[in-house]
């Protein structure tokens, strides 16, 4: 039985206007329509779907009922509360973004609205069926946001909207932020994912964004800094909800999404978001310079957002635990774009038993753990200035296939090679084969600090 008692009865005094007029009028007044309510979804109609309703209005077949509401006390701009994708196809239409296939006597012919126009145009005879064509129209007086988001969702019924719109519909001051984040950081690597998240349809871009917020710096903004998360469908509505309360506790429901100037005043200068979203930034920057050593590869590889994901989560999380800063990454670009790309290659290997795209804790954190295997792996390579292996079989060989350092075995897995003497304390280039362990216990330790190196030094004068 439906018992939901949340919503109020409509009086008769906030009863809405029913009204029918000419869709000439409509066109006249597309300005003032705003498709881009907080609780609306993105552009979800492909070009097929936009054909057809023109082509419905050009047949006199009667479409759907829009409804407005105004968007505030003052204004006489109104929220297009539903009907977003019919009013965007008749305002694209009317601007000639795209043409519709139809038969002027038995001839087929791309018609655009020039074309209506145009008194000479064989087609022109279509503008009165146009411009005369009938819309039913429900025009609400002022609502809060809440209570347009519920008249939204009675209308729709839920059953238009997927997982990620419910979410967002229902939480649209997380909504508001996502999107601006979205657009804001995600702009120079946009390429890199499919024409759905990059344009943002159907709110997958901003769930993308969301994901990733999770991984870095939890499920709400007052979480502790990384750990691996759950991204389910049940953990993601959980977080929104997180969002969306502290979101309205510090007022951010007070500033409109067009509102750019305010948006980032709010965001940069508050302290509980500036930190998270410096390290949101900075992987992706981290993300978008390591993949511009191979952009051609970028293209061929079409990487998927849940690989995108991982590595971004993953750089995330370094940065967050200061295992890792933007400049630090930047002078080693070419490490971490190597990292990258045998990350890839992995996990198109072990598909199967890493689970690439599920977003369960377990698979996340089995994840986690093999790129933290391989990036072990590449920043050993990496502990020194690059070195052919030649020179790494050479030093091998001068020390006997021991480390000098721990004096353990010295194999191709884990051979590396660092400075005798540091380089931060005005070392010469001379390079020496260690261990994995000697290395990382060697550290910028000098030769009066190990005994064993100091040996090896002495040996080799």
């Amino acid at each position: 039985m439906f018992n939901n008692f949340d919503s109020e009865v409509i009086d008769d005094k906030n009863a809405p206007d029913i009204k029918s007029m000419p869709l000439e009028m409509l066109v006249q007044h597309l300005l003032e329509y705003d498709t881009n309510a907080p609780y609306q979804r993105g552009r979800v109609w492909t070009k097929k779907y936009r054909v057809e309703l023109i082509r419905s209005i050009l047949k006199n077949i009667p479409i759907n009922t829009f409804h407005f509401v105004c968007k505030d006390k003052r204004s006489n701009t109104q929220w297009v509360l539903d009907g977003k994708q019919r009013i965007e196809t008749i305002r694209a239409f009317c601007n000639n973004e795209f043409r519709v296939p139809v038969k002027v006597l038995g001839e087929p012919f791309y018609l655009n609205y020039s074309n209506l126009l145009d008194n000479k145009h064989k087609c022109s005879y279509l503008r009165n069926t146009f411009n005369h064509f009938q819309i039913n129209s429900v025009h609400w007086k002022y609502m809060s946001y809440d209570e347009q988001r519920d008249v939204f969702i009675i209308i729709n019924n839920s059953t238009d909207l997927n997982n990620n719109e419910k979410i967002y519909c229902e939480h649209y001051n997380l909504q508001k932020l996502l999107i601006f984040l979205f657009d804001e950081y995600f702009g120079s690597i946009k390429s890199v994912f499919s024409k759905q998240i990059s344009e943002n349809k159907r709110f997958t871009g901003i769930r993308l964004a969301h994901q990733l917020l999770i991984l870095i710096s939890g499920y709400g903004l007052m979480d502790e800094p990384y750990c691996a998360r759950d991204l389910t469908p049940k953990k993601i509505r959980e977080s929104a909800q997180q969002y969306e309360g502290k979101l309205l506790e510090l007022g951010f429901n007070e500033i409109l999404p067009d509102d750019k100037d305010a948006m980032k005043k709010f965001v940069f200068e508050n302290k509980i978001f500036k930190t998270k979203f410096d390290i949101l930034k900075s992987a992706i920057m981290v993300f978008e310079r390591a993949i511009s050593f191979k952009s051609e590869a970028v293209r061929k590889a079409k990487l998927d957002a849940n690989f995108v994901l991982d590595v971004l989560g993953f750089f995330g999380g370094k940065i967050a635990n200061k295992e890792m800063t933007k400049a630090c990454a930047n002078e080693r670009m070419e490490m971490v774009n190597e990292f990258i790309w045998k990350w890839y290659d992995y996990k198109n290997k072990n598909k199967d038993t890493l689970k690439k795209t599920s977003t369960q804790k377990s698979w996340i954190e089995a994840r986690i753990k093999a790129m933290e295997k391989i990036w072990g792996e590449v920043v050993g390579n990496y502990t020194c200035n690059p070195t052919t292996q030649a020179q790494k079989n050479l030093a091998l060989l001068k020390t006997d296939s021991n480390c000098p350092i721990t004096g353990a075995c010295i194999t191709a897995d884990n051979v590396q090679l660092d400075h005798v003497i540091p380089t931060s304390v005005g070392g010469p280039t001379t390079l020496v084969a260690v261990s994995d362990v000697g290395n990382l216990k060697k550290s910028n330790l000098t030769l009066d600090n190990l005994s064993g190196l100091k040996k090896y030094v002495n040996a080799n004068n």
